[in-house]
């Protein structure tokens, strides 16, 4: 098997378990948020509770990645994904706000980005060491 095969195959099951992992984290503790409460206090809960999930499912995928490809992530591994996810989830948040995409289409868009970064990441890491 070439090294950009077990990439992808690395990516492709590694990206669903990071997105199962934060759908988890939203189901385990979205009931502890009041939706709809009369100040912004949920929202920024809410918000809050989504940049957590995404980070726990940005963890998932770099465990998953490094255990499949048979390395060790080092520290700035750990970094830039997390940071990927929450920074692609500021934009998706912005390009709902302003109107621009509905929010499940702004779901759409971060989670693609997401894969094309992982998938990119994952290759590269074969690829060039």
């Amino acid at each position: 098997m070439t090294p950009a095969v077990r990439a992808f195959i690395a990516h492709a099951v590694a990206f669903p378990m990071g997105v199962a992992a934060a759908y988890g984290v939203i189901r385990i503790f979205g009931g502890l948020i009041g939706i709809g409460a009369p100040d912004a206090t949920g929202g920024t809960a809410l918000l809050g509770l989504i940049a957590a999930a995404m980070a726990v499912g940005a963890l998932v995928w770099v465990a998953l990645v490094g255990a499949m490809l048979k390395f060790r992530p080092g520290p700035r591994w750990w970094a830039l994904a997390v940071a990927c996810a929450v920074g692609l989830l500021a934009v998706g948040v912005g390009l709902s706000a302003q109107g621009i995409f509905a929010p499940i289409e702004a779901l759409t868009l971060v989670l693609f980005l997401l894969f094309a970064l992982g998938g990119w990441a994952s290759s590269k890491r074969v690829t060039e060491g």
